[in-house]
């Protein structure tokens, strides 16, 4: 991993004085101005905590500049993304991540990734393939959970992820829809199964890999207090137990705490 991501990480994912210590760390093991693409998607995310915990920096007004231009360029993407949105409507994709159209700081204008219902998965393809989207890849996200994800890319340069989980009841899927949050018509994941999602993300890209490890920093971290057991059990409904505890043994020993309540987590 390069040396400079778990003091990236830290200041992004935690506690209090915590940060403002990662901060000066990491702001001390890179320059800015020659960043690697990975980090510059994290600075929106390190912005947010930074003013969060009310950091006096030089450099503030700088990050607030590129957390603008991010925000900027998820706009212009996120007309796209919800054109997509309204041609699968009839199946009700839940948004996991999606530019302009949700509250993620991380590779804001650039993630666009849907989850649909196990039943739904072919004819959500052809519907995509139909309105010009071509495949690129075909990946298996987790073999313990059995998760499907298809990445189709757009002429326009557009690219999205399409995942589902294999071999599913019915009931396992509206207890999803059930769960996830509502507003103007479009769905997004819940909380829980945010998370989960995102240990998933980070477990089939490694420990190396900065974004998935910053998304499942900030998902953690939009939890709102959530208890560590009810984090535990929808991983464990996912049939993923055991990703979720190795991605959060990972953290811990890039000494980042969750902030759940009563949590169990030991470094690895």
């Amino acid at each position: 991993m390069n040396r400079a991501y778990p003091l990236l990480l830290r200041a992004c994912g935690a506690q209090s004085e915590a940060v403002r210590a990662a901060w000066s760390a990491w702001q001390a093991s890179i320059d800015l101005d020659t960043l690697d693409g990975d980090s510059f998607h994290v600075l929106p995310l390190l912005y947010r905590r930074l003013e969060a915990a009310q950091v006096d920096d030089p450099l503030m007004p700088k990050l607030a500049g590129i957390a603008r231009y991010h925000w900027v360029q998820a706009q212009i993407h996120g007309r796209a993304f919800a054109d997509t949105l309204d041609l699968l409507q009839p199946f009700e994709p839940l948004i996991v991540y999606g530019a302009g159209l949700t509250d993620d700081l991380v590779n804001m204008g650039q993630q666009r990734r849907l989850w649909v219902r196990t039943g739904d998965s072919r004819r959500v393809l052809d519907a995509l393939y139909a309105a010009g989207w071509k495949p690129r890849w075909h990946l298996t996200l987790s073999a313990e959970a059995q998760i499907i994800a298809k990445r189709l890319r757009h002429d326009r340069g557009y690219v999205l992820d399409v995942c589902w989980a294999a071999n599913r009841a019915p009931a396992w899927n509206a207890a999803q829809w059930k769960a996830a949050r509502t507003s103007d018509g479009r769905r997004w994941f819940s909380p829980l199964d945010a998370v989960v999602f995102a240990a998933l993300d980070e477990a089939v890209h490694g420990a190396d890999s900065l974004i998935p490890l910053a998304h499942l920093v900030e998902k953690i971290g939009q939890l709102g207090g959530l208890d560590f057991d009810a984090v535990q059990s929808r991983a464990a409904e996912w049939g993923a137990p055991q990703t979720l505890e190795r991605s959060l043994a990972l953290l811990a020993n890039l000494q980042i705490t969750p902030p759940f309540e009563d949590a169990n987590i030991h470094q690895a």
